[in-house]
């Protein structure tokens, strides 16, 4: 084959790879997941208690005159079991004071601060180095001089403090404004002063990555010189540069994006006058492409929302503290969700505002339900050293996963045509598939500083999964025969003789195959990962490329000591055989991806394959060697122009599955009829299919519309969906009903004439559908409506499983019932080992039902943000994870993670029933708002 041709199809693999890891931060409705612990984002206790770090300065003394001296202390009050680092600059992890602006005020010798006692030197074994602690509260002071002509009602100090206060599973970083005035005569001279701006005004633009973010917030209360009695106003602005949206505060939490969220964490002197927040505009509703039933609420340009409040008769001040968290997005990417931290007024008689990290609302505190768990962990091994071993020894066994088997057949024969060759090129090629290998770790670890994502996390993205769907599926039909390209790392045969390795190759092989590994998670990989991302970037990509190099590893040895190659067996027939194997068993990975994908990417992924396929047919057998360019050249472009004609239709059904005037649609039952009739509401009924083109072919035209959605929501319509798919009895039996036999058909009942419903048969425009619709709603007296079709459902198998909310956990502890919550994955190879031979077993089902155990099924298939809040609760980020929330202690959960047997499993579970659970270690996690 000309080395044109084979430089094209690596070309084209490269670039399709490129695609496919670009995509899972570019795809409009798959939005950048970002890595809250890298943010600063809500979502982690620091203390084992309920306290939080607090933060307080003062000027004092009070009585100080021109010429003396005053001393600026900021005082940091350390939970119980936390701690915060030394001042000193040399060290890692040091607390910075800023000083920043000084109003009457002259430095006094060193500008530096001095701590009230002297903090411990201690070796971190983690960090492998000497730092320097404060193991309980501090004050940090500084001493300045009263300038001779300072008016001293305007004497302060301006500034930033920033720190970090830790405990023995991770770090709080904070950052806060100091800003404050000497205290008067008539102050308590013990009494600090709070660090918050006495202002009513709050402006702040966040940044990202040292730049100016896409949104800038200003938060104001007005006026600012109310009396008690009068009413005042709390606005909450964002204003969103052009081309970027943000959410809405009403939005339900789910994929897509994060609502925006206003909590008030104390008031003083204001009492609410209701408990809304009214937004300047309506948001626009857009569905998620890749979820029929979830929708979006955005916000462009500026929003303004506010709240209402009144002057309590007998205050002498007011004034309101709080955060706003909110999320911006463009078309392709979106930005790390931010908070800005408020106070407004005088807060100076309210209690001291904690730096937190928890979003939960002042209205929910009181909860009983347990937001501090003592997790049985397995993971007893800590430490750089223990952690990078784990790595390297995980990356080795990633060679032996399922997923690798594909790749694992053809570097074999490489390795068998590698024989004979001399022992440089040998470790050339080896090291060139190791440099693959760890390029995508480093990709990898990338993504995981940058956006949070998680180890398999490339395959919740459903852009990936159709390339690397296509990618393969051409390897697939090269090794089958049906025509020839040089397989990365693979040589093949043709009229041009026999080909070599070459360097682009193997390189190439190294990328396929970590790819392909993406999906499995073998032994030591869950805590490793869960914990690495919890570290600094350099940490993180520590970790990650010893992992690859850990995977590279066998075949540098082999580079190394290309003797081994001996082993193997001499070139001949069987590798012919052994190609025509692995293109079987590529056509069976093709049929993965398939399995776990979202449904809609189903039919566009099997029309882009039919594409592919006959183009490539076209290639492979409709000219030789021997034909002439211009018939080539007539060929290769036709054959692309098919592909890309069909794979681009195939494409862009991914665009068109979601109607973006898609009707409320409630699951069809008897009883939901029946209800509705009761309540004299009018009825839209359609029965379909997904088999039915003609029914879809209704939907897109005729039903899903918006002039059709307008009526429904004007007439507070029910609209029932009777899905025929899979030849339903209960259907069945009302089709007959109708004397049909078939769909589509679509009945309206009259909410005042239940009896007289209107038939529309067969395909029907939407001008007819809507004239039934008013004829119907004619003498019917509006009601107020239910939606939201929830076609969601899981997967029984052999326990009782309920889809996981936090709602049912909270339910079912408040029974004192014992839960069992597993978190899983469809792309999870492991998963299935756990699922077959430990908990979908008789023995496990038999110990659940006996001690009436709550099972809970987590579907991170798709990345669902509250069940990766909950996994980084439990310091993870892949799957499967088994959590057993013991009944009468549901603060103490036992944590299984990765893979593990029916025994292990039967015994914890015995544990958590008898109330045995094992010493524990703290960890403390964090709470959501529910906004």
């Amino acid at each position: 084959m000309p080395n044109s041709r084979l430089f094209s199809h690596l070309a084209l693999f490269a670039c399709a790879f490129v695609a496919c890891a670009t995509a899972t931060t570019g795809h409009a409705d798959e939005p950048l997941k970002i890595n809250p612990l890298l943010f600063e984002q809500p979502g982690f206790d620091i203390g084992a208690s309920d306290a939080e770090p607090e933060i307080t300065a003062s000027l004092t003394p009070g009585n100080a005159k021109p010429g003396d001296e005053v001393t600026l202390s900021v005082k940091l009050g350390v939970p119980s079991g936390s701690y915060t680092y030394s001042v000193n600059p040399k060290l890692l992890g040091s607390t910075k004071i800023v000083i920043g602006e000084t109003v009457g005020l002259e430095a006094v010798g060193k500008k530096t601060f001095t701590p009230d006692h002297a903090p411990k030197a201690l070796f971190d074994e983690t960090l492998e180095m000497q730092v320097e602690k404060h193991l309980g509260d501090v004050t940090w002071k500084r001493v300045f001089r009263i300038r001779s002509d300072a008016d001293l009602s305007q004497v302060a100090v301006k500034g930033t403090i920033q720190l970090q206060v830790c405990n023995d599973r991770r770090c709080l970083p904070i950052k806060q404004d100091i800003n404050v005035a000497l205290q008067t005569d008539t102050a308590d001279p013990g009494q600090e002063v709070s660090t918050t701006p006495v202002t009513f005004v709050h402006e702040e633009t966040p940044e990202f990555l040292g730049k100016p973010g896409a949104a800038s917030v200003r938060v104001e209360i007005s006026p600012a010189d109310a009396k008690p009695g009068d009413r005042v106003t709390l606005a909450v602005n964002i204003i969103v540069k052009e081309g970027w949206h943000t959410y809405s505060i009403t939005m339900e939490k789910g994929p897509g994006g994060l609502p925006t969220t206003i909590d008030l964490k104390k008031l003083q002197g204001l009492v609410p006058m209701d408990d809304t927040w009214t937004a300047s505009s309506e948001p626009e509703e857009k569905p998620l492409d890749s979820d029929p039933n979830r929708i979006l609420e955005v916000h462009h340009g500026t929003i303004r929302w506010t709240r209402e409040f009144r002057v309590a008769d007998d205050a002498t001040s007011y004034g309101v503290g709080g955060l706003v968290q909110y999320m911006t997005c463009e078309k392709n990417r979106c930005m790390p969700p931010k908070r800005v931290t408020f106070a407004l007024g005088n807060l100076q008689d309210a209690a001291t505002v904690a730096v937190s990290s928890s979003d939960k609302p002042v209205a929910t505190v009181g909860s009983e339900f347990p937001q501090e768990f003592e997790v049985t962990d397995s993971d007893s091994a800590s430490g750089l050293p223990w952690f990078l071993f784990s790595a390297f020894l995980g990356g080795m066994i990633l060679n032996i996963m399922p997923c690798v088997l594909p790749v694992l057949a053809i570097k074999v024969m490489s390795f068998v045509q590698q024989a004979g060759e001399s022992r440089s090129r040998i470790l050339t090629l080896n090291l060139a598939y190791a440099g693959g290998v760890i390029l995508v770790f480093l990709i990898l670890a990338s993504l995981a500083v940058g956006v949070g994502l998680g180890w398999g996390g490339l395959f919740q993205n459903s852009t990936f999964n159709l390339v690397m769907a296509c990618v393969i599926f051409a390897m697939g039909l090269s090794l089958l025969g049906v025509f020839e390209l040089p397989v990365p790392g693979f040589v093949g045969a043709s009229a041009g003789g026999q080909h070599r390795e070459g360097l682009t190759g193997a390189f190439m092989t190294g990328i396929l195959a970590t790819l392909l590994a993406t999906p499995c998670s073998g032994p030591f990989l869950g805590a490793t990962l869960g914990w690495s991302v919890r570290q600094s970037p350099p940490i993180v990509y520590l970790v990650w490329t010893t992992m690859g190099l850990g995977m590279a590893f066998p075949y540098v040895v082999f580079g190394l000591f290309p003797h081994a190659i001996k082993w193997l067996p001499k070139p001949g027939n069987w590798m012919v055989r052994m190609k025509e194997f692995a293109g079987f068993i590529l056509m069976g990975t093709v049929i993965f991806f398939i399995y776990f994908m979202q449904q809609a990417y189903v039919v566009p992924l099997l029309v882009m394959l039919l594409g592919i396929g006959l183009a490539l047919w076209m290639i492979g057998n409709l000219y030789d060697v021997t034909s002439h360019i211009k018939h080539k050249m007539t060929v290769r472009i036709t054959s692309f122009a098919l592909a890309a004609v069909i794979c681009g239709f195939g494409f862009s059904l991914t665009n068109t599955t979601v109607s973006t005037a898609k009707l409320p649609w409630e699951e069809f039952s008897e009883a939901k009829l029946q209800a509705a009739l009761a309540e004299k509401k009018t009825v839209l009924v359609d029965f379909t299919a997904d088999w039915c083109m003609t029914c879809k072919t209704v939907e897109k035209f005729a039903l899903n519309t918006p002039e059709t959605k307008r009526l429904i929501e004007q007439h507070d319509i029910v609209t029932l969906y009777a899905d025929y798919t899979h030849q339903s009895p209960e259907i069945k039996r009302w089709l007959e009903k109708f004397d049909s036999v078939s769909v589509p058909l679509t009945v309206i009942f009259p909410g005042n004439q239940p009896n007289r419903p209107i038939v529309i048969r067969d395909v029907y425009t939407k001008t007819k559908l809507l004239k039934n619709l008013n004829a119907a709603v004619e003498a019917t007296s509006p009601t107020t409506t239910q939606a939201s079709l929830n076609n969601s459902s899981v997967d029984t198998a052999k326990l009782p499983w309920e889809e996981f909310t936090e709602t049912k956990l909270q339910a079912a502890q408040a029974e004192n019932k014992t839960v069992l919550a597993h978190f899983s994955a469809d792309w999870s190879n492991a998963l299935k080992t756990v699922d077959k031979f430990a908990l979908n077993t008789r023995e496990t089902k038999r110990l659940v039902e006996q001690h009436d155990i709550v099972t809970l099924y987590a579907d991170y298939t798709h990345q669902s943000p509250e069940i990766k809040r909950w996994l980084e609760k439990f310091d993870s980020v892949s799957v499967p994870l088994t959590v057993i929330f013991p009944g009468n202690q549901p603060n103490r959960p036992i944590v299984i993670r990765d893979t593990y047997t029916k025994t292990t499993l039967l015994k914890n579970l015995n544990a958590a029933v008898g109330a045995t659970a094992p010493t524990t270690k703290q960890a403390n996690l964090p709470q959501s708002a529910s906004r």
